[in-house]
């Protein structure tokens, strides 16, 4: 989506993909049938059907489609694989699961699965894709969740922001940020107040690599050593550990995976202060203060300079500055 194309766009659309499986063959192969389940996920009472088109294959099978002013929904059946696809793309605010439990009955299918796509998106120009992997998905809700002092909003060109509601001095603590670990690829989901956006682990976090964990305090490497109860250990110990060798290799702190990037900073967390606890799962989790490293005057965004927080990650020469 080019730039001129998303400064005009206000159509944001939720786009559904939905795979059906072990599905009753007799329903995909009657049309009224499958017009009744299409009907259902498009039908409201202000918006009612205005078309709709439907075709019986030989020997079997059936390809449909019905619209309304607001949505479109189409299906296309294999009855002898007991299989359905179907795309269900609307402007209305619909919920994943309950499209998945109107198929499931619809169809009688044992097993449903959505990819979801949010699209129109004039802030990221991006598609937002949910479920399209086959990898953990995390879901976090952040709302409610903003640290005293600090706000959520719009961030020209960068999405959401994280930004000053007094100010700051330098040296100051702005909060502390709570880290849990996640895989590099785990799929998160974070809800806030502004809406909803989906995240990788990586993008959203900073990855556990042997060159940043040599830069762990000392409070950071003993919690480790004693809690897997490790004599002189190396860093490679510390990391293999800490990470469950890598299926948990990124640290994604909460709120502070909204806040954006600049060479021209005014924050940065303090990794020499954090420190490592462990849960009662067994499961690290973390504390790493954010403190503002230049005067910070209320409303202005909270900008970290990923390449200082993350020591061998260098940004890409285009990003902001």
């Amino acid at each position: 989506m080019t730039k001129d194309i998303a400064k005009h766009l206000n159509a944001p659309m939720t786009h559904l993909l939905v795979e059906c499986q072990e599905c009753d063959p007799v329903i995909l192969d009657d049309e009224e049938a499958l017009s009744n389940v299409l009907t259902e996920l498009v039908f409201r009472e202000d918006r009612p059907v205005m078309d709709f088109l439907f075709h019986q294959f030989r020997p079997s099978g059936v390809t449909g489609f019905v619209m309304t002013s607001g949505s479109r929904a189409n299906i296309h059946t294999w009855p002898e694989k007991q299989y359905a696809s179907a795309d269900l793309c609307t402007e209305d605010d619909v919920v994943a699961s309950q499209i998945v439990e109107k198929m499931r009955v619809g169809l009688r299918a044992k097993n449903v699965q959505v990819v979801e796509c949010k699209r129109g998106n004039q802030r990221s120009m991006q598609m937002e894709i949910a479920n399209y992997r086959r990898v953990p998905v995390r879901e976090i809700d952040l709302r409610g969740a903003i640290p005293n002092g600090v706000r959520l909003d719009t961030s020209l060109n960068r999405g959401f922001g994280l930004f000053a509601v007094r100010d700051f001095s330098p040296g100051e603590l702005i909060y502390v940020a709570a880290g849990e670990q996640v895989g590099w690829d785990a799929e998160l989901i974070i809800e806030t107040d502004l809406g909803r956006t989906t995240h990788s682990g990586d993008s959203y976090g900073y990855e556990i690599s042997i060159v940043w964990a040599k830069n762990w305090p000392p409070q950071v490497r003993e919690a480790i050593a004693n809690h897997y109860q490790l004599q002189n250990a190396t860093i490679d110990e510390l990391v293999v550990s800490v990470t469950a060798d890598e299926e948990f290799n990124t640290i994604i702190a909460g709120i502070d995976g909204l806040g954006n990037h600049s060479r021209n900073c005014n924050v940065q967390l303090q990794w020499s202060e954090a420190s490592l606890e462990f849960d009662e799962s067994d499961r690290p989790v973390w504390a790493i203060p954010l403190r503002a490293i230049r005067p910070i005057q209320a409303g202005q965004e909270l900008l970290h300079d990923y390449n200082h927080t993350l020591l061998d990650f260098i940004p890409p020469s285009d990003w902001d500055d």
